[in-house]
């Protein structure tokens, strides 16, 4: 998310009979222009404060103090992207539409960026994106559109999002020292009209019904599916119940990789039937910073034999200049994610400063 700008929401909601981690399907809830006013009132409930859902992290955000060269496309990936271009294919979750057009959309945090991100992070070495997630309408369907049509021009592909339900949900396929591999992505996260239907722009749903057509529709054509999903709770590096089972039924369905991410902050690694699972990617370039926010990282998957064999997790300061971390830093991290990752018995050696996950059949 490349926007360095604090939107702070328009409306956030107090659900008064559920606690603000909890399920909100099916609960009322009371929304309230943001106001000073409103606030105070909500801070006075005899309930925790916790009480009210914000919509966005707006009210816990830090702005970032950056130089004038961060001005520049470039500046975000400049120490990341030599990294990037070790590897043959490069994803990524872009989470901001790349136009200034259209009308704010959301009444979540907005974000937006400059169209010249696009060619910028082509150089990094992307070649593949998921666009399936809450923030792609940020700027309305003009800037959705615009974003589609910058990232083709540089040579991105898309995947999770298109101008249909059928183009949302094709697969980006690419051939690689003779693996072929496929990408799909899906949201689980988001107003119910970011969705595409048969003639209407938008992302891919994420279910069961929809994911499984769309692996098994790709899944003879490639020796590797990777599914891409925006999912999870935000700040939480441990999935819920319903993630597992939903996993575990996406591999059972075809696929070989399963990265998710929208919780911002690392998530647990779990191997299933032999496939890795990483529950959250947390964050890699975003235009602020947070207070429960820390370090993140790079997953790499080395295919071997047309199967994933090695997972490595290589660490990075997640801000808006990413760049590897060593040293006690690396090592923190690498226990670090050993811990979140024990739920599922799974456990990194160290290669500084790589945390390594060797899988076996």
């Amino acid at each position: 998310m490349f926007d360095r700008r604090l939107v702070p929401p328009r409306t956030f909601y107090h659900f008064p009979d559920v606690a603000a981690c909890g399920p909100f399907e099916g609960q009322i809830r009371y929304p309230f222009v943001n106001s000073r006013e409103s606030v105070e009132w909500l801070a006075c409930l005899e309930r925790n404060v916790e009480g009210v859902h914000l919509t966005s992290h707006a009210g816990q955000s830090i702005g970032l103090q950056l130089p004038l060269e961060a001005e520049a496309a470039d500046y975000p990936l400049e120490f990341i992207a030599p990294v990037l271009r070790q590897s043959d294919i490069v994803f990524g979750n872009l989470e901001c539409p790349l136009s200034l057009n259209g009308r704010r959309h959301s009444n979540d945090a907005s974000y937006a960026a400059q169209p010249v991100f696009a060619s910028a992070m082509a150089r990094a070495g992307f070649q593949v994106v998921s666009f399936a997630n809450n923030h792609c309408f940020d700027r309305g369907e003009a800037g959705f559109l615009d974003t589609l049509d910058v990232l083709a021009e540089s040579g991105i592909a898309v995947t999770g999002a298109g101008r249909s339900l059928d183009a949302a949900r094709a697969a980006a396929l690419f051939s690689v020292n003779g693996v072929s591999v496929g990408f799909l992505a899906y949201s689980l996260v988001g107003p119910d009209w970011i969705y595409a239907t048969a003639d209407e722009s938008g992302v891919a749903p994420l279910n069961p019904l929809v994911a499984g057509q769309d692996i098994a529709r790709i899944r003879d054509q490639v020796d590797m599916v990777v599914v891409s999903v925006h999912w999870g709770v935000e700040g939480r590096s441990a999935p819920w119940l319903r993630q597992i089972e939903l996993a575990h039924l996406l591999v059972d369905s075809g696929a070989d990789i399963l990265v998710g991410h929208h919780s911002h902050v690392p998530g647990s690694v779990e191997v299933y039937r032999g496939r890795p699972i990483v529950y959250s990617l947390g964050n890699f370039i975003f235009g602020h910073d947070h207070s429960t926010w820390g370090d993140n990282m790079i997953v790499r998957f080395h295919v071997e034999g047309k199967r994933c064999r090695k997972v490595e997790i290589l660490p990075i300061r997640g801000r808006y200049q990413p760049a590897v971390l060593s040293d006690s830093a690396a090592i923190g991290f690498h226990t670090q994610m050993n811990d979140i990752s024990r739920m599922f018995s799974t456990v990194f050696r160290y290669s500084a400063p790589v945390s390594v996950l060797d899988l076996v059949d």
